[in-house]
């Protein structure tokens, strides 16, 4: 139950106000919490900038998989026709499972704490804190456009640019590679927003989702490090 009264606000303004004002819009969000319009939206728009990468997308797998002696021609050429458009599909159907998860991680803590938060309203906190991912993809895809196939592999936005050039492998890098800057502002717009609907200090969220993350992280750049997969930057 969110007890503060606000007007109501345009979903324009709520995705600006996510950025420059969270707690003023997830108040606002809050008390009249919108799931299908801002999804859909966010979804269109990550499936589009995936799409406009696919010549890229397709020449990097490429390029990849010609460096493996088990792959023949025909295999190549079938990878590289799917890759693309899995890509596609990865996006459409990953943040709706991203959302899921994230909604019942916060979901749980409000039944542990006894908030005062509906799963919609959580549910909606997922939609709108992926907006800095989707910001770091707006980054991302200009700079792989401008730069070429082969930059998809050095583009970095994660602490890992704190590393000397050159060092892209080992335990460190996986883990710092992992810590993606624009997910750690989405995680904390995640623990802002909880906070909110559930009428709980944003601070305890906050420590509750980062705690979570940072067990992930390390045991997916363990498992990296060990089986030499790479970790993926969330």
């Amino acid at each position: 139950m969110i007890l503060v009264n606000e007007d109501s606000m345009s979903m324009g303004k709520r995705f600006a106000g996510v950025v420059f004002s969270p707690v003023k819009t997830f108040k606002a969000i809050g008390e009249d919490p919108r799931i299908l319009v801002p999804a859909i939206v966010i979804i269109v728009i990550s499936a589009l900038l995936t799409a406009f990468i696919i010549p890229e997308t397709q020449e990097l797998t490429k390029l990849l998989l010609q460096k493996n002696p088990e792959m023949t021609p025909d295999m190549i050429e079938q990878s590289v026709k799917w890759a693309g458009i899995g890509a596609v599909f990865s996006a459409i159907l990953g943040m709706p499972i991203i959302w899921l998860i994230q909604a019942g991680l916060l979901a749980l803590y409000n039944q542990l704490s006894i908030g005062q938060a509906t799963f919609k309203q959580l549910f909606t906190v997922a939609i709108f804190s992926s907006i800095p991912s989707l910001i770091n993809s707006v980054i991302v895809v200009g700079l792989t456009k401008a730069m070429g196939a082969k930059s998809m592999l050095s583009i970095k936005t994660s602490l890992a640019l704190l590393l000397p050039p050159g060092q892209d492998s080992g335990f460190l890098y996986n883990f710092l590679n992992s810590a993606n800057l624009f997910t750690i502002w989405a995680l904390l717009l995640l623990s802002i927003g909880g906070g909110v609907m559930m009428n709980k200090d944003g601070k305890k969220v906050g420590i509750y989702i980062f705690a979570l993350w940072l067990v992930y992280i390390l045991v997916s750049s363990i498992f990296a490090t060990k089986f030499g997969t790479g970790t993926p930057a969330l």
